[in-house]
């Protein structure tokens, strides 16, 4: 009896021990259960410790080249549609898109009057403007070209790009074209700080008047902002200058896929096919009876400028 007694006790004993396991068993099972899933759940922050950045894609210009700004192979995007108006009309900038200012800009804004913007230019004359961006490329062809034919064009030259080659750009000037601004090293002024827009302006306008004075300016891959449009001004500019056409790889395009009109202002750039794109565009211009006038003087004289290529003598 009394061994029964002990083999029952213990069964009892052992079975509370297994009992006793299986619970500490159980609550290690759930504590691991419970630390997983907070590992795995997002962490939640309350107020503005912490925040997802807003993902805001950037604004593509049709055409445009992502290139690096300093690059000899940098290049404007292809003309936007917009309309054409005269200095007076004109807007003096984009809408003001202070989100996409860096707070230090915010911070130092320009006061004062503001360069107007120049897409193309009103007139009953039949003649249309040809501009040509950047320098990194001279051209003692486009040179001769000038010279015999007498096609004015306006220059928008980077200082970096001209430094190399101021003989050239003498001869340029001697060929009965202008010199103008298109900044020191072909920075986007709309993501730059106020003093690096002055600087970008004022730098290049300094080292460009020891050929000839710039009069007019062109912001480098045709972003311009309020900002801009002060500092070129502050930099005694008055028009900054756009485009409603351009010539590339032998194609002449408009904004709005029309012809040229009278008043148009047309793009290129220094680059090494320069001269043959612009004998192209100058039998594109005979076909369409359209003359070439010089920019600056036709911006001062709007009612009363010559038309400059073909000379009389020349016409067919």
């Amino acid at each position: 009896m009394q061994k029964k007694k002990a083999t029952l006790v213990t069964v009892v004993t052992s079975l509370g021990v297994l009992v006793l396991g299986l619970a500490i068993w159980g609550t290690m099972f759930l504590s691991y259960g419970n630390m997983s899933t907070k590992a795995l759940s997002p962490i939640q922050v309350s107020g503005d410790t912490a925040k997802v950045p807003e993902v805001i894609p950037p604004i593509q210009d049709s055409g445009a080249e992502n290139l690096d700004s300093s690059s000899p192979n940098s290049a404007e995007p292809s003309p936007q549609p917009v309309r054409s108006s005269t200095p007076e009309q004109s807007s003096a900038a984009k809408p003001d898109m202070s989100g996409s200012l860096s707070q230090s800009k915010q911070a130092a804004q320009l006061v004062g009057s503001a360069a107007d913007v120049v897409w193309s230019l009103p007139t009953t004359a039949s003649a249309v403007f040809i501009t040509v961006d950047d320098g990194w490329y001279p051209s003692d062809s486009v040179l001769a070209i000038m010279r015999t034919q007498h096609v004015p064009i306006s220059a928008f030259l980077i200082e970096n790009a001209v430094q190399g080659h101021p003989d050239f750009w003498r001869e340029f000037l001697a060929a009965g074209g202008d010199i103008e601004n298109h900044t020191l090293s072909h920075l986007d002024l709309t993501k730059a700080s106020t003093q690096e827009v002055v600087n970008q302006i004022e730098t290049a306008q300094k080292y460009l008047s020891s050929f000839s004075a710039p009069t007019l300016f062109r912001p480098p891959y045709g972003d311009y902002d309020q900002t801009v449009c002060q500092a070129v001004y502050q930099a005694g500019i008055k028009h900054v200058i756009m485009w409603n056409a351009t010539m590339s790889n032998n194609v002449l395009q408009t904004y709005n896929g029309k012809p040229l009109e009278p008043g148009s202002i047309i793009l290129l750039h220094w680059e090494p096919d320069l001269s043959s794109e612009l004998q192209k565009l100058l039998g594109i211009l005979k076909q369409e009876h359209l003359g070439l006038a010089s920019l600056p003087y036709a911006l001062n004289h709007p009612n009363n400028f010559p038309i400059i290529w073909p000379l009389p003598e020349a016409e067919d």
